[in-house]
């Protein structure tokens, strides 16, 4: 976004990452969103990357989106669904039950989510990682058992290994 001219400003609540990115010249700060103090009606854009799910207030935090973005402002949340058809089959070892995240959504929860602030969604779309099938299959290997990890780990040794480091796509 600032290569295209636009002014940006970036909230992290890891340190290390925020001065990370300061020290590439980015303007992040090292803050939540509640507590940023920024001014109202002063963004055309907010972007929350794997971010929602980490919240124990999201209404709260869906308050101060609302106040931040101008009117016809947009905001594009990217979270697992836990209604996705990975998560469907994977259960229990779903990879993004996780200690830290604290909240689940399905596109019925972020609709609702959403119309609390008074947005209206656009769209949904299936969320994607770029993994290579080493990665895959060293996820298999520690997270799952039965027969799913071990087809997921016969398909991967049968992969030529200059093809098991290439990224490749896989719906979250």
């Amino acid at each position: 976004a600032n290569e295209l001219g636009f002014q940006t400003c970036g909230l992290e609540i890891n340190r290390n990452a925020a001065e990370a990115a300061q020290a590439r010249g980015l303007n992040v700060r090292n803050q939540v969103l509640e507590e940023a103090m920024l001014p109202t009606n002063s963004f055309d854009v907010i972007t929350a990357i794997d971010v929602i799910e980490h919240l124990p207030d999201p209404r709260r935090f869906m308050e101060e989106v609302v106040r931040l973005l101008k009117p016809m402002g947009q905001l594009l949340i990217v979270t697992p669904d836990i209604q996705s058809w990975v998560a469907q089959v994977m259960r229990s070892r779903w990879p993004h039950y996780k200690p830290e995240h604290i909240c689940y959504y399905s596109e019925l929860s972020l609709s609702r989510l959403f119309e609390y602030g008074g947005l209206t969604p656009r769209a949904f779309t299936t969320g994607f990682k770029y993994l290579s099938i080493e990665y895959a299959m060293g996820h298999f290997e520690k997270f799952s058992n039965g027969s799913l990890r071990q087809a997921v780990l016969t398909l991967g040794r049968l992969v030529p290994e200059r093809f098991r480091t290439r990224p490749l796509r896989f719906p979250t």
